[in-house]
């Protein structure tokens, strides 16, 4: 048992947290602040009291979160910002891509939040969400994000809470439709 933080980076460049097992921790499984230019990946954390990943009140940029396994997150059952899977609270051009989050259904209350931060530089690609509240959750519903596809949100409340509009093609000067889907 881990009283605060699996793993803490405050103020890197270049971070590379990887392959790390975090289990049973009294906060987050990984936090970070002010970092620059680097990755989370292909870590498996799992019961955490707080968030399984969070990314801090200090800016982050260019940070690539992808291939992470996160179960029963945010076990305290606070409600709101600390019962979250993945919450972002500031920076930009974060990549959240092929990640699970699996809540215990009755604690975690928003699988991603989206409470800060660029919302329009932000990724969220190919992410499996399941167990709590809320699939996701987004800072506003008027910042299309960057990328967001291939994702399952699953939530006992609702699938996203403060959806932005569905990205609409302006102009184009190819557009290829995959083999069996159309334009509405």
């Amino acid at each position: 048992y881990a009283g605060g933080v699996g793993i803490t980076a405050r103020y890197w460049n270049d971070i590379n947290i990887s392959s790390n097992s975090i289990s049973v921790t009294g906060l987050e499984g990984i936090a970070i602040n002010g970092c620059n230019d680097g990755q989370i990946s292909n870590n498996h954390i799992s019961n955490t009291q707080r968030n399984g990943i969070y990314t801090g009140t200090v800016e982050n940029n260019n940070i690539d979160i992808h291939g992470n396994q996160i179960k029963n997150p945010g076990l305290a059952g606070a409600p709101g910002i600390d019962s979250v899977g993945f919450r972002m609270t500031g920076g930009t051009y974060t990549q959240f891509k092929n990640n699970r989050i699996i809540g215990d259904g009755v604690n975690m209350e928003y699988g991603i939040f989206i409470e800060a931060g660029d919302q329009t530089t932000l990724s969220i690609v190919g992410n499996d969400v399941r167990g709590g509240d809320y699939g996701i959750r987004y800072k506003n519903n008027t910042d299309v994000l960057r990328e967001l596809k291939d994702n399952i949100f699953q939530g006992s409340t609702l699938p996203a809470f403060n959806a932005p509009p569905i990205q609409s093609i302006v102009a184009a000067a190819t557009l290829v439709i995959p083999t069996g889907q159309r334009i509405v």
